[in-house]
C-alpha cells in the first residue's frame, strides 16, 4: 500500500512510512519470535484517550491534505 502512495495510519495516532515500515516490521517479526518460543509477553498498552486524540488529529490532518 505504501508503495502505491497510500496513506496508513495507526490506530495509536501515527502515520506509517517508508521511513518508520522497515523497523515496524522488524519489531513485529522479533515479537512473532518471541511469542512462538513459548515465552510470555504483555499484551498491548490500554486504547487510552490521547491515543484517540492523537488519531483524530491525524486523520483529519490526512483529510485536509486530500481536498
Amino acid at each position: 500500500a505504501l508503495a502505491k502512495g497510500c496513506i496508513v495510519l495507526h490506530h495509536k495516532g501515527y502515520k506509517y512510512t517508508n521511513d518508520n515500515i522497515e523497523q515496524l516490521l522488524q519489531t513485529r517479526y522479533l515479537s512473532a519470535m518471541v511469542r512462538k518460543s513459548g515465552k510470555r509477553t504483555k499484551g498491548p498498552k490500554p486504547f487510552t484517550a490521547e491515543d484517540k486524540e492523537k488519531f483524530r488529529v491525524l486523520f483529519k490532518s490526512m483529510i485536509a491534505l486530500q481536498k
